[in-house]
């Protein structure tokens, strides 16, 4: 296990590793240490080998692309979608939270994830995410964005989001409950077109 933490005296920061059985590296510099700071190791590094801890933002590489979202890296429990049981349910790990998404594992990060700054040195970047529910509006890309993770449709998320008045967080919870609640939430919307109820009822079976 290894982990990092700012060093206030030092001004610098502190690496521990902690093995069982063994000495632990590091421990010689860790005081002075703003708890705000601390963070575990992923165990894994970004694309430019850069190692990634918890607490760092990241941002997503997707070939010659980047995504324009601000991803955070969190330890602790985190709700994952099984597509086997249609179901979320709760995971403990390092996971990835962004506004408009669902919470992900981090997965294989030397493959896409770049650290861009934490946040210890740039807290500021954590008042930097748009709450849509005061906007009481979302542009198609936001909402097309919002509905990465979940196994409905576009159209079906759009017409809960607009029910809610894009009250993102009470649709995330609607969105984490059985598949068949979630398709009966959506039928029963003024929202929903007659086209809409159709395939809704389609997809019921």
């Amino acid at each position: 296990m290894k982990i990092r933490g700012f060093n206030k005296t030092l001004n610098k920061w502190v690496y521990v590793v902690m093995e069982e059985g063994k000495t632990f590296e590091g421990l010689a510099e860790w005081y002075d240490i703003d708890s705000a700071s601390v963070g575990g190791s992923t165990g894994r590094c970004d694309i430019s080998m850069q190692e990634v801890y918890a607490g760092d933002f990241i941002e997503s590489h997707q070939g010659t692309q980047i995504l324009d979202v601000l991803m955070l890296v969190k330890f602790g429990t985190y709700q994952a979608y099984c597509p086997v049981d249609q179901f979320f349910m709760d995971g403990v790990g390092f996971y990835v939270e962004a506004v408009g998404y669902p919470q992900m594992p981090v997965g294989p990060l030397e493959y896409y994830a770049k650290v861009i700054g934490n946040t210890y040195e740039n807290p500021e970047w954590l008042d930097n995410e748009l709450e849509f529910n005061e906007v009481n509006d979302m542009t198609n890309k936001q909402i097309e964005k919002f509905a990465v993770g979940y196994p409905y449709p576009t159209d079906y998320v759009e017409i809960l989001l607009k029910k809610y008045d894009y009250d993102t967080t009470k649709v995330h919870e609607i969105l984490r409950k059985p598949y068949n609640e979630v398709i009966k939430e959506v039928q029963n919307t003024n929202e929903a077109t007659v086209q809409d109820k159709e395939n809704l009822a389609s997809d019921l079976g």
